[in-house]
């Protein structure tokens, strides 16, 4: 203890006497006048010259002068505080970092720091959280804090929310939503079908950065398992996850360090889909018996989501669900069409099995909203019309 008190005394001795030599120095060539423009406060000395990182004395009171000439003001600097005037506040000294297991936080000789609060330090900005720790790399409000806290004045602040889907299937989808509004955490839900039976689910937190990247650590990958009767057994797969999002201009990327099943293909950020300027969504039904009937959705980045009903007979439905784009003639071509067979019981339960797998085949809708199908895998009589249900 007694070497601290010490040292302590000796580097109240060394600050001292720098500030008393400043002053010395100082003294003998402040004399001149204030300057202000739109940047700030400067002092000109009779000489023309004028200070720059460095301390003067001018009429018994110290200020700071920045590397470009200008009075600093409001902020500590190498320790010592100076109030909104630019002039040394005596009462507020001694301003240090300081740090433990939990962190890094700045204080002063009085045993004062800031809770809650920003601070200026040696010409950065930093924030501080209830506690009086150093916030890092996340964004407060509108403000970037970097690796070592300092703001950040060139980072936009970007809302990451909604919902992305991949440009290769057209199936998978990443939803993005913010999580806790005060320190913009978000949370992420990845669903994957990787197969008629198979629905995977992941679940992810974390915080992106200046960059647009949220790294995630403990994510969660669910698998639901679908048998042939409609029954499903769901079942967690991983509870440790870690590895990264990425967004940038509407595009997301997913890399995941243990399986990283997207291998660098792309997620979209969804969007009405639309075919030049027409949208083919709604409900068409057979135009004569008005039995069978086709629901097309439209899902994102040109995607259209088709799933038909068609009777078979009083207690049964044959279902159709394929995905696909209009060209340019509102043809949507398909190779992904999974036919299943419903059947129904006196209550009204339905037992499904599948009957087909990757069946292809196209549609066509002409401009007055008449739908024709060709299916490659069953005869169709090619007279059967599909209308626009309005």
């Amino acid at each position: 203890m007694k070497t601290r008190k010490m040292t302590k005394a000796f580097l109240t001795l060394v600050l001292a006497l720098v500030l008393c030599l400043g002053a010395a120095i100082s003294t003998f060539a402040a004399s001149g006048e204030w300057k202000q423009d739109s940047k700030g406060w400067w002092y000109k000395h009779t000489d023309g010259s004028y200070s720059k990182s460095k301390w003067e004395e001018i009429n018994k009171k110290w200020y700071y002068f920045d590397e470009t000439g200008y009075m600093v003001s409001g902020e500590y600097r190498d320790g010592y505080w100076v109030g909104s005037d630019g002039a040394w506040v005596e009462a507020y000294k001694g301003g240090k970092w300081a740090s433990n297991k939990t962190g890094k936080w700045y204080t002063d000789s009085s045993g004062w720091y800031p809770v809650a609060s920003w601070l200026k330090i040696d010409g950065k900005w930093y924030y501080f959280d209830k506690t009086g720790y150093l916030v890092t790399k996340q964004w407060v409000d509108d403000y970037y804090l970097g690796d070592d806290g300092a703001w950040v004045p060139d980072a936009k602040k970007i809302d990451y929310s909604g919902t992305y889907v991949d440009t290769f299937t057209g199936k998978a989808t990443v939803t993005v939503e913010k999580y806790l509004e005060n320190y913009d955490e978000y949370k992420i839900h990845i669903k994957w079908a990787t197969s008629a039976y198979v629905c995977n689910d992941w679940y992810m937190t974390g915080k992106f950065d200046k960059n647009g990247t949220l790294t995630y650590k403990e994510g969660t990958k669910n698998q639901t398992d679908y048998d042939k009767a409609g029954g499903s057994t769901s079942k967690i797969v991983f509870k440790d996850l870690t590895g990264s999002i990425t967004i940038k201009d509407g595009v997301l990327t997913w890399v995941d360090n243990k399986e990283n099943i997207a291998k660098g293909n792309e997620f979209k950020k969804q969007e009405k889909a639309k075919i030049t300027g027409k949208d083919y969504s709604g409900t068409y039904v057979e135009s004569i018996a008005k039995r069978a009937t086709f629901t097309i959705k439209a899902t994102a980045n040109d995607f259209y989501e088709v799933n038909v009903r068609w009777p078979g007979s009083a207690w049964e439905v044959y279902e159709y669900t394929f995905t696909g784009t209009f060209d340019k003639d509102g043809v949507l071509k398909y190779k992904d069409c999974l036919k299943t067979l419903a059947t129904y019981d006196e209550d009204g339960n339905a037992s499904r099995s599948n009957v087909l797998k990757n069946g292809t085949g196209s549609i066509k809708i002409n401009e007055k909203g008449e739908l024709k199908w060709t299916n490659d895998n069953e005869y169709l009589d090619e007279d059967t019309v599909f209308i626009l249900d309005k």
